[in-house]
């Protein structure tokens, strides 16, 4: 799930735009190479930060070869983190947190560069965000983050991630958002060797509880990352155990034949490291 699409809408944008965006956001968040660092007051200037933004997040968008490094270059990467603070207009959040989620969808240097500029502690406060757009961008940016490195999901860690997304998934009824949130807290709890136990144990009440969701998606998730926390050793199995994740793994065994493939094969991991 790096990268996120422009769902639908008309994504043709001239990247001759690029400059010109790129100018107006570094000037709205008081960022080097703007002409002037006075956050915009007007309804004219709000509605030009805003057009800007959704132009940088089309370019960014686009699904084949997406100008990731061309806004690296253009020095747009810390006007859009810093548009995370935006506390008062949760739609430039959601537009800066969309655009800033596709940057670190590409290389490893262009996650750097998100990650250079503050990003993973303000997307784990957009977690507590009262938008439901915003908290699911938010979990998307951080699985993109976590999945590209230990140093990065070691990051995200030290930011209590796992809790805020935790928190999220306990309290939400959006489905879309709770599969963006559980396939992050899956990134959270992977790797070889994986994060230590104890920084990742307190998921396990949450992904217990989502193997029992209706929704495929989730569960397969939910499956993944309880694999992934039985992978460290006796101690692991036995916590992910007491945590009543047999019981659960029974009932999507003896659940409908048509449950799918990926889920089957995750159950079937699960019952293999548990063995």
């Amino acid at each position: 799930m790096p990268l996120r699409g422009a769902s639908g809408e008309q994504a043709v944008v001239d990247l001759a735009a690029l400059p010109r965006c790129s100018d107006i956001l570094r000037r709205a968040a008081g960022t080097p190479g703007g002409r002037s660092h006075a956050r915009p007051q007007s309804g004219a200037d709000q509605a030009e930060v805003l057009e800007a933004l959704v132009t940088i997040r089309r370019l960014l968008s686009i699904e084949v070869e997406p100008p990731i490094q061309q806004c690296v270059d253009a020095g747009v990467v810390p006007a859009l983190v810093e548009m995370l603070r935006r506390w008062d207009d949760p739609v430039v959040q959601f537009e800066a947190a969309w655009a800033v989620t596709n940057v670190a969808s590409g290389t490893r240097e262009h996650t750097a560069a998100v990650v250079e500029e503050g990003a993973v502690p303000l997307f784990c406060e957009l977690l507590r965000s009262d938008a439901d757009d915003v908290r699911e961008q938010a979990g998307w940016a951080l699985g993109n983050i976590a999945g590209d490195s230990a140093p990065c999901q070691a990051l995200c860690l030290d930011c209590d991630a796992v809790e805020r997304l935790c928190g999220v998934l306990d309290r939400s009824a959006s489905v879309s958002l709770l599969r963006n949130c559980c396939w992050a807290l899956t990134n959270m709890v992977r790797g070889k060797p994986g994060p230590p136990f104890a920084r990742v144990k307190s998921s396990l009440p949450t992904l217990v509880r989502l193997l029992g969701h209706a929704d495929e998606e989730v569960r397969t998730d939910a499956v993944w990352a309880l694999s992934y926390l039985s992978d460290g050793g006796d101690d692991c199995i036995s916590a992910v155990l007491k945590a009543g994740v047999h019981t659960r793994v029974v009932d999507l065994l003896r659940g409908p034949t048509g449950v799918c493939r990926r889920t089957r094969v995750a159950v079937g991991r699960l019952r293999e490291v548990h063995h």
